[in-house]
């Protein structure tokens, strides 16, 4: 279900729920134990919006809430007020940004929070805009220097005439003559309609600790004071940012009642919430999002506490803290916690609207060892509780599905049909909803009922339509190539009709028309296909020809040895699978190839410029391209190539040309590169040990024909041979100096020296 465009049921909307239903019988309904809805000026139910918008008179405001919440600034200053002046209060009454006048640059804004750069030096305020509360973050991005043992953050308070603001005595305790815990906003009725939560201080590393709160009045003004403890702040071990974060609610996060501690009764440990299994709907899902909450003063830590639930069906398993933050206190939070498993088949699918709970259940995991009772049952004095005015409520989401076709279609074998055969076959595919399943077409007289219930969930079931096509046969039109086929009507036990069927298509062969486009031209030698249109592309061809060739699209090495293109004429003839016939004459036009050829100067003699001149010619047309290539690689595309050898050797050179049609030929050529000059030897030693054996000149090979005498030293010729191949030991004479002259007949170059024989 993704990229799913949920609609809401607004009949079914309560201030703790709301229902969804998607496109293709996508169910949602969210259960919350906090508001997620709330009654508007007109008393109508609408759903809480913390999105802030721009107000003249007001800066910004998340207005769509039961008591909003508004951020007001002026020339020098800025205040957060939840709810109404007259029946809440206000919170930075003419707080300075850094002593200076409020710079709109300063603040970042995204979609429901700001967060103002050094508001105090160093120091960043985070606000954050939540349904009838307001996150108030600030944010430490380096060590602090104070003489005080506390860093204290000071808010002025506006609360109206009547009201207190006071600790919250069943929730805390004194230290060092400060308050450790949670202040509560009371109404002349003493009845609390807001709260500010303990203020919790958390590093980079997700190292927490409890803050303090001092609360004073000073000139008729009521001072909040947020004391953090300074070593804890300036530790070596400290990792910046640190955020102490204070949360401070409204009425409607009071209404979500007390915290649940762990330290009651057992039966004083669950939460509960009614949740509604629409009829017809198949549950496919159950998410639970929830937490616990170690108290900081009381010593507990967040491995302390376990947390499972239970349905109408059973229990699932139970959730805890483990890892390097298990030890401390703050709250631990359990998110997309999945229920499925019991819910699918004690929960079935119905006709009728289904309620039944989703129980929380939250213990302390010692409790219960060595006592008799269960774990994580009875009471203990060190709280572990359900924190009810958090972030994370308790809250269910469900999912569920109406009845659906198998992949939200409907499946037409897509056999080709031709135009004069009008039976059609159809496959239909149903789960979910209620069986058993009513199937119809409105080609068909078939109306038929199948399926049942499995006793988990509805049993998916699947029924095959024989269908006539209206109005047969359809005749060829290039336009018209498939036939659109309605979706069948199939509805459940409970009159719910299956959506999200589409029409489906069966391709359609019309009469082959077979034709060419005109005159279709080849290469001479070349095979070439012979392009033909249709009514439809897949035609079959049951005969070619032009009297000499077989029946194939293909034609071979047809070939054109003149100095002008030919022309050959050509037959088609065509069925469509056996359904109709057509005949086709059209000609092919037969080009001559192009005659490639290159010229160089010889011989080629390493490190001096060649150059490779292009003589290839066309009779019929001109040379187009040319691609050069030197053993593979590509080294020219122009009509030569020039080049410098510096490695003598053996190389291949090819160049391939092609004209104005596309005709290609290729000439290729082995190209000997000459060496300089012969290298001389000046030793050798004819002991067969493999080294210097012989008399070796280098690159001989390149000149064979050639004439070597070799004299002693007294001038006496002791060897002489023409066409000298490197094959000369000394065997044949005694150790000594030797002169030698070789000549290269090819160059009219002579060659001479001494050589030393060693044996």
């Amino acid at each position: 279900m993704n990229h799913v465009l949920w609609k809401e049921k607004v009949n079914k909307r309560t201030l703790y729920s709301s229902t969804y239903y998607g496109p293709n019988g996508e169910f949602k309904a969210i259960h919350s134990k906090r508001p997620i809805n709330y009654y508007n000026e007109k008393k109508e139910l609408v759903p809480i919006d913390i999105l802030l918008k721009p107000q003249p008179d007001k800066f910004w405001v998340a207005y769509d809430q039961p008591n909003p919440t508004y951020f007001f600034k002026n020339t020098a200053a800025y205040a957060l007020t939840l709810g109404s002046s007259e029946n809440l209060f206000t919170l930075g009454v003419n707080s300075k940004i850094d002593n200076e006048n409020l710079d709109l640059s300063n603040i970042v804004k995204e979609n429901n929070s700001f967060i103002i750069k050094n508001a105090i030096p160093s120091v960043d305020k985070e606000l954050y805009f939540l349904e009838d509360a307001i996150k108030f973050n600030y944010i430490l991005n380096q060590k602090v220097v104070t003489s005080n043992s506390y860093i204290v953050f000071s808010e002025e308070v506006k609360i109206p005439n009547g009201y207190t603001l006071e600790p919250d005595f069943d929730f805390g305790k004194k230290d060092n003559n400060f308050w450790m815990g949670d202040l509560i906003l009371k109404n002349p009725n003493k009845k609390i309609v807001s709260k500010i939560k303990m203020p919790i201080c958390i590093d980079a590393n997700k190292e927490t600790l409890p803050g303090l709160y001092n609360v004073k009045k000073k000139n008729g003004k009521i001072i909040i004071e947020i004391l953090i403890e300074k070593n804890w702040v300036n530790d070596v071990n400290r990792a910046f940012p640190i955020i102490v974060d204070p949360l401070i609610v409204g009425p409607s996060y009071i209404w979500a009642g007390p915290n649940m501690p762990s330290c009651v009764m057992n039966n004083h440990n669950v939460d509960s919430i009614l949740v509604t299994r629409p009829a017809s709907v198949t549950l496919t899902g159950c998410h639970v999002t929830s937490n616990f909450y170690a108290m900081f003063f009381s010593g507990a830590v967040k491995a302390d506490g376990s947390m499972f639930f239970s349905t109408d069906c059973g229990t699932t398993q139970a959730f805890n803290i483990v890892g390097p933050n298990a030890n401390t206190a703050g709250t631990a939070y359990l998110d997309s916690f999945q229920l499925m498993n019991p819910l699918t088949c004690c929960i079935p699918e119905s006709c009728s609207d289904t309620s039944f709970y989703i129980r929380k259940h939250l213990g302390r995991l010692s409790i219960g060892t060595n006592t008799g009772l269960p774990l994580g049952v009875g009471c203990n004095t060190t709280y572990i509780m359900h924190d009810a005015i958090s972030l994370w409520p308790f809250k269910v989401v469900l999912f569920g599905r109406t009845p659906e076709s198998y992949g939200n279609e409907w499946v037409v074998p897509p056999i080709p049909k031709c135009a004069n055969d009008c039976a059609v076959t159809g496959y239909a595919y149903v789960r979910y909803g209620v069986a058993p399943y009513t199937f119809s077409h409105p080609w068909s007289t078939q109306v038929v009922t199948l399926g049942q219930n499995n006793g988990c969930s509805s049993g998916a079931t699947n029924f095959n339509f024989d269908m006539t096509i209206p109005n047969c046969p359809i005749y060829c039109d290039t336009s018209y190539t498939e036939l659109s086929v309605p979706p069948p009507q199939i509805i459940d036990a409970c009159g719910t009709q299956l959506l999200a069927l589409v029409p489906d298509t069966v391709p359609i062969k019309p009469v082959p028309q077979i034709f060419s486009s005109g005159d279709t031209l080849s290469c001479s030698q070349d095979d070439y296909i012979i392009p033909l249109e249709s009514c439809i592309s897949n035609t079959a061809i049951t005969s070619w020809g032009n009297g000499t060739n077989g029946q194939d699209t293909i034609f071979d090495n047809i070939e054109n040895n003149s100095s002008a293109p030919i022309l050959i004429d050509y037959y088609a003839s065509g069925i469509l699978d056996g359904c109709y016939s057509d005949t086709a004459n059209f000609s092919m036009i037969i080009q001559p190839l192009p005659q490639a050829s290159f010229t160089y100067s010889s011989p080629i003699i390493s490190g001096v410029p060649v150059s490779f001149i292009d003589q290839s010619i066309d009779p019929a047309s001109f040379i187009q391209s040319w691609h050069w290539q030197l053993d593979d690689s590509t080294v020219s595309v122009m009509d030569y190539w020039e080049n410098i050898f510096n490695i003598p050797g053996t190389y291949n050179l090819c160049v391939d040309v092609v004209n104005e049609f596309g005709c290609l030929d290729t000439v290729c050529e082995l190209i000997d590169v000459f060496p300089a000059e012969i290298k001389v030897p000046n030793i050798i030693s004819s002991n067969d040990d493999g080294v210097n054996d012989f008399l070796e000149f280098e690159f001989l090979q390149f000149y064979p024909n050639n004439e070597l005498t070799i004299w002693n030293r007294w001038g006496n010729v002791v060897y002489k041979k023409s066409g000298y191949q490197n094959d000369w030991n000394g065997n044949d004479v005694s150790e000594g100096t030797y002169f030698f002259i070789l000549k290269n007949l090819d160059k009219n170059e002579t060659h001479s020296g001494f050589f030393q024989i060693v044996k």
